[in-house]
């Protein structure tokens, strides 16, 4: 599985869920309630998760671990969680 998968994956699994996708230039932006969060895929080097904080604030979190990059996509699908572990 690569990044890509992943991505795509997590894309797939949100939308049979009923959630709102985006595709933006950079990749897919899911929707879920009042939360929203983008996806990078850089090639085989990692996947990156953007996101708004609840200051507002923008964050980035690259992960370079497939495991765990696709635990973090179903949290945020499944939950409406960002990075509700380290």
């Amino acid at each position: 599985m690569t990044y890509q998968d992943i991505s795509d994956a997590i894309v797939a699994i949100a939308q049979d869920e009923g959630l709102s996708v985006a595709f933006a230039p950079t990749g897919p932006v899911i929707h879920h309630d009042c939360l929203n969060m983008g996806i990078v895929v850089s090639g085989d080097y990692d996947i990156s998760f953007y996101f708004r904080d609840k200051e507002g604030k923008q964050c980035i979190r690259r992960i370079t671990d497939l495991d765990k990059a696709f635990s973090i996509g179903l949290d945020f699908v499944y939950e409406g969680a960002i990075f509700k572990t380290p």
